[in-house]
């Protein structure tokens, strides 16, 4: 999430019985911050400015979609309610951080003595996914934070999107946004899956309403069993549970390809056979695949 944070727990061991009048004083650059696009994982540079730490050493921590509790800022390493907590140590009182993930932060400074006000900036990304209901067993956002394209899933979860887009995840799976496809392609790649994760077993199901921005992208939602591919304004579902995958369309069209045919890099295909042009006549290509359109739907099963 965080570029450049150190990586060892070396913070204050327990809270000073008084903590002086604040002198301490935390700021950022800027309020709202856009992760550039692009083939590769991408970051955004958040520029802090610190005064009254008076040449001590000084810890910045940053929680994203969560918050602090009171008594917890005191610890070696302060639990996040989202449990996602990281922290830097600046060097000057000007320092520049990299955020790869799009979320809403709230940090805040300290030194072995002393605590600063709490600053809160938001990092955006293209898929501008907003959290409508967050159950996973971590990584946990509160309602109404950002949501990054890039993430794994580990619970269920249900995103909402400025164009309308809406994910709605009962299980375990990941996402991935431009991390090894050519990027010639000539819609941009956003990828799914519903699978083993974290060693998980391969279950859950994934619902998936595209509109104009993010369905622009090429989207493709893998399974155990096979891949489905789509862009466009797309509704469609998928499942998989033990050797069972189900796939049901309800608006625009999809294409289904079996299991071996889905260790193909899509992104590869595309540039290559498709001549980076993303369209539904080229996909079909793929083998062992075929076109489902709304109203239609279809088993994969593993042999």
């Amino acid at each position: 999430m965080l570029v450049g944070l150190a990586i060892a727990v070396n913070g204050v061991e327990a809270a000073p019985s008084e903590a002086a009048s604040s002198a301490l004083t935390l700021s950022v650059e800027q309020e709202t911050y856009v992760i550039p696009s692009g083939r590769l994982r991408q970051y955004v540079p958040v520029r802090f400015r610190i005064s009254g730490g008076a040449g001590r050493r000084v810890e910045v921590w940053h929680c994203r979609n969560g918050h602090y509790g009171p008594s917890d800022v005191w610890l070696s390493w302060p639990p996040c309610s989202s449990n996602d907590s990281v922290f830097g140590q600046p060097i000057g009182d000007s320092w520049v951080d990299q955020f790869g993930d799009a979320g809403r932060y709230r940090s805040f400074a300290r030194t072995t003595d002393e605590l600063s006000n709490f600053v809160t900036f938001t990092v955006l990304d293209e898929c501008r996914w907003t959290v409508i209901r967050d159950a996973q067993r971590f990584g946990h956002s509160e309602p109404g934070m950002p949501y990054h394209c890039n993430h794994l899933r580990n619970g269920p979860l249900e995103l909402r999107a400025d164009d309308g887009s809406r994910l709605i995840s009962t299980g375990y799976g990941s996402a991935m946004r431009n991390q090894y496809y050519p990027n010639r392609l000539s819609n941009p790649d956003l990828g799914f899956g519903i699978g083993d994760v974290h060693n998980w077993p391969g279950f859950g199901s994934l619902r998936l309403k595209l509109g104009p921005r993010i369905g622009s992208f090429l989207v493709h939602v893998d399974t155990p069993n096979g891949m489905i591919a789509t862009f466009g304004r797309t509704d469609f579902r998928v499942t998989h549970q033990r050797r069972l995958t189900r796939v049901r369309v309800y608006a625009g069209k999809v294409i289904v390809t079996a299991a071996f045919a889905s260790n193909l890099d899509l992104g590869d295909w595309v540039e290559h056979v498709c001549k980076g042009q993303v369209s539904f006549r080229c996909l079909k290509k793929l083998p062992r695949s075929l076109a489902l359109k709304a109203g239609q739907s279809r088993k994969i099963r593993a042999r």
